[in-house]
């Protein structure tokens, strides 16, 4: 087999609270949990996500980031055959031409 390309993605699960005063008491309100995908997220960040998720006029508490790591694995040449090219790589001709563009500024003006 020939090389592989090997990647870790970890995406954090959220567990959270919501939290009120009524009738003299504290009460807490367990809320779905949800997932930041391909993201470790600290409590500071999961409450701002909890926040944007639920509404900011409540008051919550982070119960929970559960980390899930996974790792995938692939040939190069499967890789390349199925990967969307995102940036041409230039070439040294194409380089020089840019060189040449930056060393004569005169050349750049319309």
């Amino acid at each position: 087999m020939g090389k592989m390309i090997r990647r870790t993605l970890s995406d954090s699960i959220i567990h959270a609270s919501k939290v009120d005063y009524k009738n003299g008491k504290v009460v807490t309100e367990d809320l779905p949990a949800f997932t930041v995908i391909n993201t470790l997220v600290t409590d500071d960040k999961a409450l701002k996500l909890v926040q944007n998720q639920y509404g900011k006029k409540a008051q919550y508490v982070i119960k929970d980031i559960e980390i899930i790591e996974r790792c995938y694995e692939i040939s190069v040449e499967d890789f390349v055959a199925n990967a969307q090219l995102v940036v041409d790589i230039p070439t040294d001709d194409q380089l020089a031409q840019i060189e040449g563009l930056i060393d004569s500024p005169e050349k750049l003006a319309v």
